[in-house]
């Protein structure tokens, strides 16, 4: 483990409930209330601008860099993989399919498969495929679910 730099790691000034804040992609994201800390960011209940409930189901992580960016990640599918030390079965369930963000989700979210540790991998993998090549070869079809499916299908094979 690496030795801790002492007085460098501070948790950044709480930004105020309400703000909103753009992602990556330009979508504008109101920050609710805190609800823990971690790492070298604060997170936060938050929702989407285009909501017009304002129900706050997203959970999003604030991380301030040097170079005075702000990133955000969303933490909209989390789920226990493991309750009670039972394991989910692997069950497709179409009526559950394409959840998520869509160009990154993993082939088994397509197919309406609940959570478990291989899909974190594949997401995983979808994001290092975008930040190390600038984009993905399905962002052409982001509206066709079934046409990034299958060429997710079409990589993987």
């Amino acid at each position: 483990m690496p030795p801790r730099r002492n007085g460098k790691n501070k948790l950044p000034v709480p930004l105020p409930e309400g703000k909103v804040l753009d992602d990556v992609e330009g979508k504008p994201w109101v920050l609710g209330k805190i609800i823990g800390s971690g790492g070298s960011g604060l997170i936060y209940l938050a929702f989407p601008t285009n909501k017009p409930d304002r129900d706050a189901k997203h959970v999003i992580k604030v991380e301030y860099q040097e170079n005075d960016q702000v990133y955000l990640t969303d933490y909209g599918l989390s789920y226990r993989y493991c309750p009670n030390g039972n394991y989910k079965q692997y069950q497709e369930n179409p009526r559950k399919g394409h959840n998520g963000t869509i160009e990154f989700t993993s082939l088994d979210v397509h197919k309406g498969v609940a959570l478990f540790r291989r899909i974190d991998v594949e997401i995983l993998g979808n994001c290092m495929l975008r930040w190390s090549c600038g984009k993905l070869p399905w962002e052409q079809n982001l509206k066709d679910p079934v046409a990034v499916q299958t060429a997710k299908t079409n990589l993987l094979e």
